[in-house]
């Protein structure tokens, strides 16, 4: 008593000791966080030992009850300490109790806030985050253990158990509007716009949550439509051609346009689960309803272009991923005892090509791509298993016109039913199904800039399908026609041969299947014309297409002469009208019988070239080689019409001028020069000519009197490749 009080000197300004105070107050609301996340897993321990007294899918009280029991998500004591220590600074820290902060300290409560804002935002984010990755892992391991669970009911227990935390965000936005409204209070004086700041950044981490949840459903439903859909109609379609003495792809296009209707119906519930309940419940406050219907329409278009993808994968085309990468690795020993095991190991890789990625975590896509993958996996090994080269090409040629239907029915009946069930109103329908228009390449002036695109992925998918069919039964075609044409082109005699090789009629065969096919598909003419009139002498043989099947072309070099070459023969190679043998994978080919048959016949065609220049020609095999050239020229015109087919060049030309290459690679390759050139043969016993027209008339007069033949059951060969009129069959 009497002494003077001692007065304690910290060594800190006062700025300095605010700073340091409200430091303290940062790591004290660090362990509140942390209490928060122990009471959080303590709470997910009883749950699990909840769920493993159950001894059957939980109900949904069930479900509710666990729920009640487990910790909050949102740690709102976190948030109420933060308005306590900035309302107790201002007091504390200004003149009479009444708040009135210089710009310094109202700086150093600004950074306060943010700094501890942030990171309640971003714990609160992870712990969400995983409670979505826990009901999924969840819902698997139901699935794994409930084997006979319906998808119908998996789907409601998936929305059950995401209602946890739906109302956790709403709890998070109601809450954050509440630290705004006493942040900006009189007492505290925070700036109302830093305020309703903090309310956006919540609202901002609740609307990734739902995005994150829709994708998370529309990758489920990826795994659906493979399972349900694609899969189905696989095995239905091998059933059909393996079940049927005709390959009838009529029945097949129809099978995939039931398929495609119902993956539009799963869609349609998606749509409706994520719009109506799971997602976006009533008492979610805060979340802009536009924000979640622009959400699904961009998983909508994320999934149909995984759709495409898909759809080209299965009919045979390359993977259309950008970012594929092709491992290669060394051959061991026992390389092919393994290959069945390797091939099962093998994945098909998510086909999304350009589009960006989805919303979901990495791990969760991983997981349900791996499954989606290896539905698509199996079916692919089930096409190549188990069907025959002309069923597996009905089947690419139905994907193809499974493509062209969902060009516009796609996304319109997508729209639609975002429409219908946004406005709850009646969900529209179509007179005729989905597929109500046969104009399917017109575009709608409804769609988007963004569902154009996805109209246009459609039909690409669909052009590069019926390229790799075109293709596909060219090299058919191109192998029975160059089967033994290298044994063939060594024969030497004096003689013309009597008809064209075995391997050209089967080639004609081929492009007699396809035409059918394609017209059945496509709908219009089977044939491009009838069959041609019956050779004669004086027609040309070497002839350069046109409306006329044979007219003089006054250009040596399609004669086969081997006189004429160097610079001559490249200026007539460099005009003559020629396009490349295989379309280019960004190119869109005409849908029409014409444009596919004209695509079997330059792949075979140039097969033919190709095969012919590692050959060396004698005089038989030579006039061979000329007889077939002029047994495919005479029949063109039966096949292909005289239109421009493609980047303006005449489909007919173009085709005759392959066959002239054939011709002029034979001559240049001939040993008996004697021969080339020549398109008949003095026969000095009757005093006749052996010409080339007259052994391709004798094939075909001598076919035509086969009819007595056919009517006893045997095969007709004429039957073989010329195409009757639409109605009739031979």
């Amino acid at each position: 008593e009497g002494e003077e009080g001692v007065t304690f000197d910290s060594g800190l300004s006062g700025q300095e000791c605010k700073a340091a105070a409200l430091s303290a107050t940062i790591r004290y609301l660090e362990r509140v966080i942390d209490s928060h996340q122990i009471q959080l897993q303590e709470g997910m321990f009883h749950t699990d030992f909840v769920d493993d007294t159950f001894d059957s899918l939980p109900s949904a009280t069930e479900v509710d009850a666990v729920t009640t029991k487990q910790s909050n998500l949102i740690p709102t004591a976190y948030l109420d300490n933060i308005l306590e220590a900035t309302t107790l600074f201002n007091i504390s820290f200004s003149a009479d109790g009444i708040p009135s902060l210089n710009d310094v300290d109202h700086h150093l409560v600004l950074d306060f806030v943010k700094e501890s804002f942030s990171y309640f935002l971003s714990n609160v984010k992870s712990l969400l985050l995983e409670r979505i990755v826990d009901n999924v892992e969840g819902d698997e391991e139901i699935n794994e253990k409930e084997n006979i669970m319906a998808d119908d009911e998996e789907d409601m227990y998936g929305d059950e158990a995401y209602s946890e935390v739906s109302a956790a965000m709403t709890l998070l936005v109601h809450s954050v509007r509440e630290l705004a409204s006493g942040l900006a209070l009189p007492d505290v004086g925070i700036n109302v716009n830093f305020a309703s700041s903090l309310v956006e950044q919540a609202i901002n981490v609740t609307e990734t949550m739902v995005r994150k949840r829709v994708a998370q459903k529309f990758m489920f439903l990826r795994q659906h439509v493979a399972q349900d859909c694609l899969g189905p109609f696989i095995k239905d379609s091998i059933a059909l051609t393996n079940n049927s003495e005709t390959i009838r792809v009529v029945e097949i296009v129809k099978m995939a346009s039931v398929t495609l209707s119902d993956g539009l119906q799963l869609v349609d519930d998606t749509v409706k689960s994520i719009l109506t309940r799971g997602v976006v419940v009533s008492d979610l406050k805060g979340v802009d309803y536009v924000m979640v219907k622009e959400a699904v329409q961009d998983c909508c278009r994320r999934f149909a272009i995984w759709l495409a993808g898909t759809l080209e994968i299965l009919a045979g085309c390359e993977n259309p991923d950008e970012n594929y990468t092709i491992e290669a690795e060394e051959k061991t020993d026992d390389f092919f005892e393994d290959a069945t095991s390797e091939a099962t190991d093998q994945q098909v890789p998510d086909t999304d090509g350009n589009i960006q990625e989805d919303d979901t975590s990495e791990m969760e896509q991983d997981n349900i791509m791996e499954k989606v993958n290896s539905i698509v996996e199996g079916v692919i090994d089930e096409v190549n298993d188990a069907v025959s080269e002309e069923a597996q090409a009905d089947l690419v040629l139905a994907i193809s016109e499974m493509c062209r239907l969902a060009q516009q029915s796609v996304m319109d009946s997508i729209n639609q039913s975002i429409i219908s069930t946004a406005a709850r109103g009646k969900k529209h329908t179509r007179k005729s199904g989905i597929f109500a228009s046969n104009d399917f390449e017109k575009k709608d002036s409804s769609l988007s800039e963004e569902d154009a695109k996805v109209s246009t992925r459609f039909l690409l998918a669909a052009s590069r399908t019926l390229t790799l069919y075109g293709i596909n039964r060219g090299s058919q075609a191109a192998f029975f026609a160059c089967r033994d044409l290298s044994t063939v082109a060594r024969e030497q005699g004096e003689d013309f041969p009597k008809a064209p090789r075995e391997g050209i009629i089967s080639l004609l065969h081929i492009a007699k299947e396809t035409s059918i096919a394609c017209a059945n598909v496509f709908g219009g003419e089977r044939r491009a014309g009838p069959e041609p009139e019956p050779l004669q002498d004086e027609d040309d043989v070497f002839h350069s297409g046109g409306s006329t099947p044979f007219k003089t072309k006054p250009i040596s070099t399609l004669s086969g002469i081997p006189s004429v070459k160097g610079l001559q023969l490249d200026v007539e190679r460099m005009f003559a009208e020629t396009t490349p043998t295989f379309p280019h994978p960004s190119s869109i080919i005409d849908f029409s019988r014409n444009a596919v048959v004209f695509l079997v016949l330059k792949v075979a065609f140039n097969a033919i070239v190709e095969q012919i220049r590692i050959c060396t020609c004698r005089s038989m095999g030579y006039r061979q080689i000329q007889v077939d050239v002029l047994f495919l020229r005479f029949l063109l015109p039966h096949y292909v019409k005289d239109d421009l087919i493609g980047e303006g060049k005449n489909g007919r030309t173009v085709l005759d001028n392959v066959l002239n290459d054939v011709v002029d690679n034979a001559g240049e390759r001939c040993l008996d020069l004697d021969c080339v050139g020549q398109d008949k043969i003095y026969n000095p016993v009757n005093g006749e000519s052996i010409t080339l027209q007259s052994v391709i008339r004798d094939f075909m007069m001598d076919n035509d009197q086969e009819e007595g033949d056919k009517q006893k059951g045997n095969e007709h060969i004429k039957s073989k490749f010329v195409i009757e009129e639409d109605g009739n069959t031979q």
